[in-house]
């Protein structure tokens, strides 16, 4: 049984090790080779790039680009802060005698880790909006951020 878990903890730790990785290769990226979301590199009417409803003209998105590449240390930081938790949260939850009182503390600090996320992307998508006059919408937040 405990070899069971180890091994599952293991897999675990392997995998978000990968995946910090390669989101890190891509944040740290030179600032022409910034990622652009799918939907803003689909094409919309007017020629202008699209995002939903909204349609980006094309020279307004490199100024999106430039606000979005300024916050995203920031948000990877906290992702990377977040997936730890959960990985903390996992291991505490699959012992045989999980420790409640720890795994709430865990949870409540995932949930303090995404309404930070949920502010710095409120506050992103506010600069975006000031200083491109350009009105995106925001990614569905769901289940992730937790009410206060």
């Amino acid at each position: 049984m405990k070899s069971k878990a180890t091994t599952i903890l293991t897999i675990a730790a392997t995998l978000l090790l990968t995946a910090s990785v390669a989101a890190a290769e891509m944040v740290r990226g030179d600032s022409d080779d910034v990622r652009t979301p799918p939907s803003m590199s689909q094409r919309g009417a007017m020629s202008g790039v699209g995002m939903g409803n909204t349609v980006v003209p094309p020279e307004k998105l490199e100024e999106i680009r430039r606000i979005q590449s300024d916050y995203a240390e920031r948000l990877f930081s906290l992702r990377q802060d977040i997936r730890a938790k959960q990985v903390e949260l996992n291991s505490i939850m699959l012992k045989p005698q999980p420790d409640t009182a720890k795994a709430k503390t865990t949870a409540r600090d995932i949930a303090t880790l995404q309404v930070k996320e949920a502010d710095t992307l409120i506050d992103m998508h506010a600069r975006i909006s000031t200083e491109t006059d350009v009105r995106l919408p925001m990614p569905p937040m769901g289940s992730r951020v937790a009410a206060n």
